[in-house]
């Protein structure tokens, strides 16, 4: 069985397809469209090796009417299923869900939630359902893995019908990795997700803490929006609320403040670059804005990571995954050298190897300390494959 996992975002569409077979998954290809709606489009094609074209598509519609012919006729491969990727599932949307179109009226209902995101979610299942109406479509949402969040940590400390009727309160992100990668990791331990304490960091651009317990998620850096918690590439993490109010006031728009704060700050913000391997040379340099942004950024995780060890008794990993997660050797080591008092003890060696494997351990003794790489697309899968099987 085939499956097609798709991630629509607001000008690109993400695809990997995948070949189902008795217990093995197999990647067959991946892709990715860039610049949608603008005149110069390009599409990233992988089987392979990758071949990219300048393309001019107008919508995400002839984006996929181009994918679902290419797979048709260059490819020569049929779609049975397509796996999507939605960002925001509220509070009543977290299982693995078959599309009909109550389902897409309930996620349009959650754009005030997600006005960046779900709409272009939308657009991508209705056009992929027209590209591919015999196939199977289930939406899968990224906020799902937090639903297990308890009050304490889901719910802000403002007037509590206010937040009930404006749907205010925290969601959190990134979880179907933060569900993939503890998954992986308690394996890699040889013990039951069900039983284990774990920590995981989503390190991308991106950026998110997730705290796991017994299994389920019950707290996680991310709130209501994407926007809170760590410090990430071009957003400002956590800042002090009354900031908001202070910009409009002194003549800010909403719209220049959600610009401001979504897309000119963090990394961004402080050092004009949000791609820390520049920034990494820049400080080697003496760039005193990189090593800053750099510092900053290290320093949220690092109090993310003491907050959660003190709702613990017994941490059995901790994780790195993401971009710079899996890739960034001195970001890893940053961060968790002034953290040995607290347990952890990083192998410098293991640190620095280049590993191969989906899951490595970096530490020798101490709190087990893991990089897991992140495939959420292969997770999806999985999630389709079950939910077809039981139908």
């Amino acid at each position: 069985m085939r499956v097609l996992t798709l991630n629509a975002g607001s000008s690109s569409l993400k695809y990997k397809l995948f070949e189902h077979q008795g217990e093995t998954t197999t990647e067959l290809l991946r892709g990715l469209v860039e610049n949608i709606g603008e005149s110069q489009g390009v599409w990233h094609h992988t089987r392979v090796q990758t071949n990219t074209h300048t393309h001019t598509f107008a919508n995400h519609g002839e984006a996929l009417e181009a994918l679902a012919a290419m797979l048709l006729k260059t490819e020569n491969v049929t779609v049975e299923a397509v796996g999507h990727r939605v960002v925001h599932g509220g509070a009543e949307w977290y299982q693995p869900t078959p599309i009909t179109e109550a389902v897409l009226n309930a996620i349009e209902a959650l754009v005030p939630l997600a006005p960046l995101h779900n709409p272009a979610n939308i657009a991508g299942i209705r056009f992929a359902m027209h590209a591919f109406p015999n196939a199977f479509q289930v939406a899968i949402f990224d906020t799902g893995f937090h639903h297990t969040l308890p009050p304490k940590a889901h719910q802000y400390a403002i007037d509590a019908q206010t937040a009930k009727r404006h749907r205010i309160r925290r969601y959190g992100f990134h979880g179907i990795n933060h569900d993939y990668v503890t998954l992986k990791a308690a394996a890699f331990l040889g013990k039951p997700r069900e039983t284990c304490q774990l920590i995981s960091l989503h390190l991308g651009n991106g950026a998110s803490a997730c705290l796991v317990m017994d299994g389920e998620s019950v707290d996680t850096s991310m709130g209501m929006t994407p926007l809170a918690g760590l410090i990430m590439g071009t957003r400002s993490g956590d800042i002090d609320p009354a900031i908001v109010l202070y910009l409009q006031r002194q003549g800010f728009t909403a719209d220049a403040v959600d610009r401001l704060l979504n897309q000119q700050s963090g990394l961004m913000g402080v050092a004009g670059d949000n791609d820390l391997r520049r920034l990494l040379a820049r400080e080697e340099n003496g760039d005193e804005s990189a090593r800053l942004a750099i510092a900053m950024y290290i320093y949220s995780i690092q109090k993310t990571i003491g907050a959660y060890l003190s709702q613990t008794d017994a941490l059995d990993g901790l994780i790195f995954t993401g971009g710079v997660g899996e890739n960034a050797v001195s970001i890893r080591e940053r961060v968790m050298r002034p953290l040995a008092h607290l347990g952890f003890a990083l192998d410098e060696d293991l640190n620095a190897a280049r590993a191969t494997a989906d899951c490595s351990r970096l530490s020798c003794s101490g709190i087990p300390i893991l990089m897991v790489r992140g495939d959420e697309e292969r997770f999806m899968t999985e999630l389709v494959m079950q939910l077809y099987a039981s139908r």
